[in-house]
């Protein structure tokens, strides 16, 4: 049982690393999974949902050790019941998203998303077998990586959201050449034909 505790904050870690170096993974799969006709009236929404989904990870994470650096004790069944939530939403929405990245070049974003799904599987089995809280101070570590991936997360797709709605005002339609992540990119020829 002692493994399981590392092999579940190490899922976090994994989810945490891949959204650092990645600068914001998570906006790729929410403009995936949310449909377009829904993305073009709260896509001014979806930083905030991104960062509601991270701080489900801070939230578990808390509950299951942290908590203890913070003068509480640990809760382990609220954490285990928000890590479910979170690793839930992950493989879920990894899963629904890897069909839509199948070229060659996608390969890096694929790898990514199937990362995601692994990690996001083995975190709800380990979760599943834990009864007890985790070591406090390695679940403060990967909070804090979370939550600056969360921040990174938020910054891109606030961004994306901005650039997105700047071409949905212009052209009162769906945007074709906004900086949109999308399942398969399009090549657009630049302004002076070039």
């Amino acid at each position: 049982m002692g493994m399981l505790k590392y092999i579940l904050l190490g899922c976090f870690a994994l989810q945490g690393l891949i959204n650092v170096l990645l600068f914001g993974f998570p906006p790729v799969m929410f403009s995936v999974v949310i449909p377009n006709s829904i993305y073009k009236e709260i896509y001014w929404l979806v930083p905030f949902l991104i960062v509601f989904y991270l701080l489900l990870a801070v939230a578990s994470l808390y509950y299951l050790g942290a908590s203890g650096y913070a003068g509480n004790p640990p809760v382990p069944k609220r954490g285990r019941l928000l890590g479910f939530l979170y690793f839930s939403l992950g493989a879920v929405g990894s899963a629904w998203v890897l069909p839509e990245f199948s070229t060659p070049r996608e390969g890096v974003i694929r790898l990514a998303f199937v990362l995601w799904l692994l990690s996001s599987v083995c975190g709800i089995v380990a979760l599943w077998r834990l009864k007890e809280s985790v070591t406090g101070l390695v679940a403060a570590v990967v909070m804090v990586l979370v939550l600056v991936s969360a921040f990174l997360s938020f910054v891109t797709a606030g961004w994306l959201a901005e650039d997105y709605g700047v071409h949905l005002r212009a052209s009162e339609g769906i945007p074709e050449n906004a900086t949109v992540i999308v399942a398969h990119p399009q090549n657009v020829s630049p302004p002076n034909g070039f």
